[in-house]
């Protein structure tokens, strides 16, 4: 009895691993026949890391809008068929791509021919399109021994860094093993610029001074460029804020950016030239004192534009002095309709017999109330000024702000001379930053 039991055990065992045998190798039902590997196997990726670029090394640099590919070389190892497809991918992977090559590529060219290689392989095959979000995707089956690329596409939409990630699965989607793919990448402009280009504190009696910033392109080897300065009161020939054309780097401008690792790529630039002049090119309009701060436009075309902050302080015979000396004079958020004021002292030559408002270049809604007379300290002389609002102007918000009205927030104060005839004296100009809220 037990021999007879043994036996039907043993028959029962056999039915099992034949069925599980013929389920494994032969699929859809006798349609077709595919025979397919174990459910852990894998792929064989060329590289180490399928990071790009690797892990040791900085993250590359796009430019914003631009397709850009990295291809990662394979080959199926295995005995058998191996189905894959994608497990998800990031939205900015735009593209995930297969290419099999024929069956006469037997392996996985050196990575010096493989750029040669994926060209060749284009014009021998077409890449099948692998998605994430689609019922339908296609699942591929490698071939065995069988040799093969996986593209990952690309594009940025706005600058920063950002890592594109792309999961494969593999043998079986869910229980089988599955690969990552990373793409590190730092989207930029085409366009690079200092932030700044700072003069510092200048004597009037230096004047005229030159100095240049560089503009560069760490993804392009040559571009145009244009400089302008940006919304200015003054037209070209009034203003003694001058920008001039710019100049291909030398050989010694690209080794000095190359230096500083920040600045990436250094593939082709210029050197923005900037003068301060005592006086315009027409002779009407002396270089203010005080607080300067000038905006720079550079154009590359319509599409890809940069600005540069050019901004210094110019000392003569009427100064800012004090704590404020150094920014704007600043209005906390107030009620429009209310009058507010801040003081201000300004140090002047004693040849200074007063000082005036120039109205013509103050926004209406600031005004200037002048002490009686001066304090006097030596050969100088000290002015508390107090910087109103002027609350029946209807101005309103922030400013300055990039409109025509509060473009140049700030107050102009000339000095008069008590020696009749001097020459006409440059104007001190002090800033002014504020809100102005409407009344509740």
């Amino acid at each position: 009895m037990k021999s007879i039991q043994g036996i039907i055990a043993l028959g029962v065992l056999a039915a099992l691993v034949f069925g599980g045998t013929f389920f494994v190798n032969y699929l859809h039902g006798g349609k077709g026949v595919v025979k397919v590997t174990a459910p852990q196997a894998r792929l064989t990726f060329a590289d180490l890391e399928t990071n790009y670029p690797e892990s040791s090394k900085r993250p590359a640099e796009e430019e914003i809008g631009q397709p850009k590919s990295h291809d990662f070389w394979f080959q199926n190892d295995n005995p058998a068929a191996l189905p894959l497809g994608v497990f998800s991918m990031t939205c900015q992977c735009t593209h995930v791509q297969i290419y099999i090559a024929p069956a006469d590529w037997k392996d996985v060219p050196a990575a010096a021919d493989r750029e040669k290689a994926m060209n060749d392989l284009m014009k021998l095959t077409k890449a099948t399109e692998l998605k994430d979000k689609d019922d339908k995707a296609p699942v591929v089956a490698v071939p065995a021994g069988a040799v093969g690329v996986l593209r990952l596409e690309w594009k940025g939409d706005r600058p920063g860094p950002k890592d594109l990630a792309a999961e494969l699965w593999m043998g079986e989607k869910g229980p089988g093993p599955t690969q990552r793919f990373l793409i590190r990448t730092v989207f930029i402009g085409p366009l690079r610029v200092v932030p700044d280009l700072d003069f510092g504190d200048q004597p009037q009696e230096k004047l005229p001074i030159k100095a240049s910033f560089p503009c560069w392109s760490s993804t392009r080897t040559e571009f145009p460029l244009d400089a302008q300065v940006l919304q200015n009161r003054l037209n070209k020939e009034s203003n003694p804020f001058t920008v001039g054309k710019p100049v291909p780097f030398t050989e010694k401008d690209f080794d000095a950016l190359r230096r500083d690792p920040n600045n990436g790529a250094v593939l082709a630039g210029y050197m923005v030239p900037v003068e301060l002049l005592k006086v315009s090119a027409d002779k009407k309009t002396l270089f203010d004192l005080g607080l300067f701060r000038q905006r720079i436009e550079l154009k590359m075309d319509d599409d890809n534009k940069a600005q540069v902050v050019v901004k210094g302080s110019i000392e003569g015979d009427l100064s800012v002095v004090g704590a404020d000396a150094s920014s704007p004079v600043h209005f906390p958020s107030f009620d429009r309709t209310t009058a507010v004021s801040q003081p201000v002292v300004v140090e002047s030559e004693a040849g200074v017999a007063s000082l005036t408002l120039d109205r013509s270049r103050t926004p209406a809604f600031l005004d200037v109330d002048f002490p009686a007379g001066p304090e006097k300290s030596g050969d100088r002389k000290t002015w508390t000024l107090r910087v109103k609002w002027n609350p029946g102007s209807q101005a309103e918000g922030v400013f300055p702000r990039d409109e025509d009205e509060y473009r140049d927030s700030a107050v102009y104060i000339k000095p008069v001379y008590a020696q009749p005839g001097a020459t006409a004296p440059s104007s001190l100009r002090i800033p002014v930053y504020g809100k102005a809220d409407a009344p509740q």
